[in-house]
């Protein structure tokens, strides 16, 4: 009888889970872009190969990478041979072939991003494009062409696959000049130095005198608080925005994206642009209130200021009622959470927190298209497909849905913004959900003396799952449980509610699979439980 009911429950499970995973499969598709779609095919497929590496923990077989890569032994060979002369630049990263398997080892501290720009991306021909294109405003095809050593059909395919990456952005390479909407341009050029270059290059080139003195002057002004990172960001941000008003001075930039209405809105917005206006007028660029809107956006939406500090906390909560669109995203937001969980009043403080990440997300999704990544989202997809609450993925998708309907999205910036917000809300939710402290309620009851007993229950922690929050105690018969650990067939009359497992002998591991399984089944009834209820 219990291997019949084992092996029913069993098939329920598995059948749960396909339809789960098929779920998943379906909330998590999208794409962004990947930075290293600006490498070569062969670059790419070394990265590819590192990147396999860093997600098998630094080994992986052989036959094992030419079956994910799908590429052959001699491809293999020559990826690999060139990966390994890339990491001997860089020293902390050493790549060994041993019995058939390749290593990844470790010598000191680096980043992926030291290894993919310092070895890669500063080397790209796309990558020299884009730069070429920040300073100068557009290029000459055939000084270009004599600029890169590269022939004029080089360039043409290579514009070509960068105008399918800036697709994603709403960017277009066009006759020489890198078109559409200003804070798009800006917005891609950020990204692209703040997620492709180290954070140490980024410091070294962008830290400056004039962009120091104007931040504190901001700060002063406004009684702004300033994250570490968010004053690297807006020095990026300010490098990116002179060379580029520099270079439309004799052309018109594409303003139609922006939200003009906010001016009539906020006070804050005419305070800021009178503050803009001075200090940008030494520089003699013809500021206006586009300038300030694009400025605003990015400030607000790329997490520049410090949320822990009161003033900007006041200062946030305000202004996410000033824009329509932010705000019909808060609220609906708000009214889905409150409905999942109307059961539980959270403290103040996350609250709080909450709302003002929301905010910032939503002001980024509302006003920019586009995301950008070294690797793409293979990694996250993993985490993400290993929750097993179907209700957290269900509203997640939800949320995701509330928010296209509301934003005015293409079925294109849907694609490829689906997996980016449907992460970040399932971060926000976890956040929300780690505060409810869900927690098996587990005794065990074993005949054995007290320390035997106790070394048996050292064994169950070190078996059981470590993704499922859970208190082990010895078994009190006045006490109720949601499981009861025993190695005896045995009833238990004065519990209310709670499960039975039955180890077949405490001597061997045989049944820890099927108790991981069956507590995987109880811990996510009682979590339904808890979201349903009222």
């Amino acid at each position: 009888t219990r291997r019949s009911s084992d092996l029913c429950h069993r098939s329920s499970f598995s059948r749960m889970r396909r339809k789960l995973l098929l779920l998943k499969s379906e909330m998590l598709e999208g794409v962004d872009l990947e930075l290293f779609s600006l490498l070569e095919k062969n670059e790419q497929r070394q990265i590819k190969l590192f990147q396999l590496l860093l997600e098998e923990k630094g080994e992986v077989s052989v036959n094992n990478v030419l079956t994910r890569l799908s590429v052959d032994r001699a491809t293999l060979k020559e990826d690999l041979f060139y990966l390994q002369a890339n990491l001997e630049n860089i020293k902390q990263l050493e790549i060994v072939i041993q019995e058939g398997n390749i290593l990844l080892i470790r010598h000191g501290n680096i980043a992926a991003v030291d290894v993919y720009y310092h070895c890669y991306l500063r080397y790209s021909t796309k990558y020299q494009i884009l730069l070429y294109l920040l300073e100068n405003g557009s290029f000459d095809r055939q000084k270009l062409v004599m600029e890169l050593n590269i022939s004029s059909a080089t360039l043409s395919r290579r514009v070509k696959e960068l105008n399918d990456s800036l697709n994603e952005f709403h960017l277009k390479i066009k006759s020489g000049r890198l078109t559409g909407p200003e804070s798009q341009i800006r917005y891609f050029y950020f990204q692209l130095f703040w997620f492709g270059r180290p954070y140490l290059e980024n410091k070294k080139e962008y830290s400056d005198l004039s962009g120091n003195t104007f931040l504190d002057l901001l700060q002063k002004e406004f009684s702004f608080a300033i994250t570490e990172e968010g004053r690297l960001k807006f020095e990026i941000w300010l490098s990116i925005m002179k060379k580029r008003m520099r270079c439309t001075k004799k052309s018109k930039p594409d303003y139609s994206n922006l939200p003009v209405g906010l001016f009539q809105t906020t006070q804050f917005l005419l305070d800021l642009h009178t503050f803009l206006t001075r200090y940008f007028f030494q520089y003699a660029f013809p500021w206006n209130q586009n300038e300030t809107l694009v400025f605003y956006l990015f400030m607000i939406s790329n997490f520049t200021l410090d949320t822990h500090n009161s003033h900007v906390q006041e200062f946030l909560i305000s202004e996410k009622y000033k824009d329509d669109v932010v705000a019909q995203l808060n609220r609906t937001f708000k009214q889905s959470i409150e409905e999942y969980f109307s059961f539980y009043v959270f403290p103040e403080e996350i609250s709080q927190k909450i709302a003002l990440t929301v905010m910032q997300n939503h002001a980024h999704f509302a006003y920019f298209r586009g995301w950008m990544n070294i690797f793409g989202q293979e990694g996250l997809k993993q985490r993400l497909t290993e929750v097993e609450d179907k209700q957290f993925l269900v509203l997640c998708e939800r949320l995701v849905r509330q928010t296209f309907a509301i934003v005015d999205f293409t079925e294109v910036d849907e694609e490829n913004a689906r997996f980016e917000l449907f992460a970040r809300y399932a971060s926000i939710l976890r956040t929300l959900i780690k505060q409810l402290e869900l927690r098996l309620q587990i005794a065990y009851d074993l005949p054995y003396e007290r320390l035997m007993a106790d070394i048996v229950k050292e064994i169950i922690q070190e078996q059981l799952l470590n993704t499922i929050k859970y208190d082990l105690v010895e078994y009190e018969k006045e006490k109720q449980y949601d499981i009861i650990l025993t190695s005896q067939l045995k009833e238990y009359p004065s519990q209310k509610s709670a499960k039975v497992f039955v180890f077949t002998s405490n001597e061997y591991n045989y049944d820890f699979p099927y108790l991981n399984q069956f507590l995987k089944e109880c811990y996510l009834e009682k979590l339904n439980l808890r979201m349903n209820k009222t």
